[in-house]
Protein backbone atom coordinates (compact mmCIF):
# COMPACT_ATOMS: atom_id res chain seq x y z
CA UNK A 1 0.00 0.00 0.00
CA UNK A 2 1.07 3.43 -1.17
CA UNK A 3 0.10 6.58 0.78
CA UNK A 4 0.81 10.39 0.02
CA UNK A 5 -0.96 13.81 0.61
CA UNK A 6 -2.95 15.28 -1.86
CA UNK A 7 -3.39 18.98 -2.60
CA UNK A 8 -7.01 21.14 -1.67
CA UNK A 9 -7.51 21.09 -4.86
CA UNK A 10 -5.70 18.94 -7.30
CA UNK A 11 -5.01 15.28 -8.13
CA UNK A 12 -1.76 12.94 -8.25
CA UNK A 13 0.02 11.07 -10.77
CA UNK A 14 1.57 7.93 -9.53
CA UNK A 15 4.37 5.88 -11.74
CA UNK A 16 5.74 2.45 -11.15
CA UNK A 17 9.38 0.91 -12.62
CA UNK A 18 10.41 -2.29 -12.29
CA UNK A 19 10.48 -5.61 -13.54
CA UNK A 20 10.39 -5.83 -17.37
CA UNK A 21 10.02 -2.20 -17.41
CA UNK A 22 12.78 0.19 -18.72
CA UNK A 23 11.27 2.99 -18.06
CA UNK A 24 9.11 4.52 -15.24
CA UNK A 25 4.82 4.28 -16.20
CA UNK A 26 2.12 5.77 -14.92
CA UNK A 27 -0.61 3.35 -13.21
CA UNK A 28 -2.38 5.72 -11.38
CA UNK A 29 -4.12 9.78 -11.78
CA UNK A 30 -6.98 10.76 -9.34
CA UNK A 31 -7.53 12.37 -6.03
CA UNK A 32 -7.10 9.56 -3.63
CA UNK A 33 -4.49 8.98 -1.15
CA UNK A 34 -3.26 6.00 -1.13
CA UNK A 35 -3.39 2.79 -3.39
CA UNK A 36 -3.03 -0.56 -2.64
CA UNK A 37 -0.83 -2.29 -5.95
CA UNK A 38 -1.54 -6.04 -6.40
CA UNK A 39 -0.16 -8.70 -8.59
CA UNK A 40 3.05 -8.18 -9.15
CA UNK A 41 6.28 -10.57 -9.85
CA UNK A 42 9.32 -10.62 -7.38
CA UNK A 43 11.54 -7.83 -7.90
CA UNK A 44 12.54 -4.23 -7.12
CA UNK A 45 9.91 -1.79 -7.86
CA UNK A 46 10.35 1.93 -7.67
CA UNK A 47 7.50 4.47 -7.40
CA UNK A 48 7.73 8.43 -7.69
CA UNK A 49 4.58 10.79 -7.83
CA UNK A 50 4.01 14.47 -8.56
CA UNK A 51 1.26 16.61 -7.79
CA UNK A 52 -1.77 18.55 -10.38
CA UNK A 53 -3.57 21.51 -9.63
CA UNK A 54 -6.48 22.70 -10.88
CA UNK A 55 -5.32 24.17 -13.72
CA UNK A 56 -3.07 21.69 -14.43
CA UNK A 57 0.15 22.60 -14.06
CA UNK A 58 2.26 19.67 -12.35
CA UNK A 59 4.72 19.74 -9.62
CA UNK A 60 8.68 18.27 -9.61
CA UNK A 61 8.35 14.36 -9.21
CA UNK A 62 9.68 13.27 -5.74
CA UNK A 63 12.51 11.28 -5.14
CA UNK A 64 11.78 7.26 -5.87
CA UNK A 65 10.59 5.38 -3.60
CA UNK A 66 11.91 1.43 -3.85
CA UNK A 67 9.97 -1.38 -2.61
CA UNK A 68 11.48 -5.33 -2.43
CA UNK A 69 8.39 -7.75 -3.86
CA UNK A 70 9.12 -11.71 -2.34
CA UNK A 71 6.74 -13.96 -2.07
CA UNK A 72 6.84 -16.89 0.06
CA UNK A 73 7.49 -20.56 -1.88
CA UNK A 74 4.53 -22.33 -3.34
CA UNK A 75 5.54 -25.42 -0.60
CA UNK A 76 4.81 -22.77 2.55
CA UNK A 77 1.48 -21.94 1.15
CA UNK A 78 0.44 -25.17 0.83
CA UNK A 79 1.94 -25.95 4.39
CA UNK A 80 -0.59 -23.27 5.78
CA UNK A 81 -3.12 -24.75 3.54
CA UNK A 82 -2.88 -27.93 5.35
CA UNK A 83 -2.59 -26.67 8.62
CA UNK A 84 -6.05 -24.24 7.61
CA UNK A 85 -7.78 -27.81 6.44
CA UNK A 86 -6.66 -30.21 9.82
CA UNK A 87 -7.73 -26.97 11.68
CA UNK A 88 -11.29 -26.66 10.16
CA UNK A 89 -11.75 -30.25 10.05
CA UNK A 90 -11.00 -30.51 13.58
CA UNK A 91 -13.03 -28.04 14.17
CA UNK A 92 -16.47 -29.98 12.53
CA UNK A 93 -15.78 -33.21 14.44
CA UNK A 94 -15.55 -31.83 17.61
CA UNK A 95 -18.66 -29.97 17.19
CA UNK A 96 -20.53 -33.11 15.81
CA UNK A 97 -19.18 -34.51 18.99
CA UNK A 98 -20.07 -32.62 21.60
CA UNK A 99 -23.67 -32.35 19.66
CA UNK A 100 -24.30 -36.29 19.46
CA UNK A 101 -22.73 -36.89 23.07
CA UNK A 102 -25.01 -34.11 24.32
CA UNK A 103 -28.12 -35.34 22.22
CA UNK A 104 -27.65 -38.41 24.04
CA UNK A 105 -27.67 -36.74 27.36
CA UNK A 106 -31.01 -35.39 27.01
CA UNK A 107 -32.75 -38.16 25.29
CA UNK A 108 -31.60 -39.90 28.95
CA UNK A 109 -32.63 -37.54 31.02
CA UNK A 110 -36.45 -37.45 28.83
CA UNK A 111 -36.98 -41.20 29.35
CA UNK A 112 -35.60 -41.06 33.22
CA UNK A 113 -38.43 -38.06 34.36
CA UNK A 114 -40.89 -39.70 32.04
Amino acid sequence: MLSWQVPESGSVELQQQGVNLDEYQTIYMGSDAASVITGLADGDYSYRIRTVTAEGAYSNWTTPVSVTVHHHPLSRAFGFFAIGAIVFISTIVLIVLGTRGRLGTDQKQESSNG
